[in-house]
């Protein structure tokens, strides 16, 4: 069966937009067809360090929420993510599933505008 995963991607330490496209790369590869939006920059929400670079992809997968968050989450330690960095403002990589099949998972990214942003882009793919 396939699934339509809505995930939220962003960085802000480093090359932001480089990280962002190695991460989608390795989604297409680990996960399954996909459709993004551009690449754009937007301030933390916290106020805590610097802009991220944003993009939202939809994935048309067959592998469940589970697997899905095991493999975002892997990927984002193996970019460096630690909890320290994250007091710090430094996030090197950012995946979040909003949405799986429809549901949304994650409310309050949902409604915020870096999110809704890149939804629009791919809302007409």
């Amino acid at each position: 069966m396939t699934h339509t995963a809505v995930l939220s991607l962003g960085s802000n330490w480093g090359d932001r937009e480089e990280a962002v496209k190695n991460a989608l790369a390795q989604i297409q590869c680990r996960l399954g067809e996909t459709v993004t939006s551009e690449i754009y920059f937007t301030p933390p929400v916290s106020g805590n360090g610097a802009d991220y670079a944003n993009c939202v992809a939809a994935v048309y997968t067959d592998r469940d929420a589970d697997d899905i968050r095991l493999i975002t989450k892997q990927m984002e330690t193996e970019a460096g993510r630690t909890p320290e960095r994250r007091e710090r403002g430094e996030v090197p990589l950012d995946i979040d599933l909003v949405i799986f099949d429809g549901d949304i998972l994650r409310p309050a990214d949902f409604t915020r505008q870096y999110f809704y942003e890149g939804l629009l882009q791919i809302s007409g793919s």
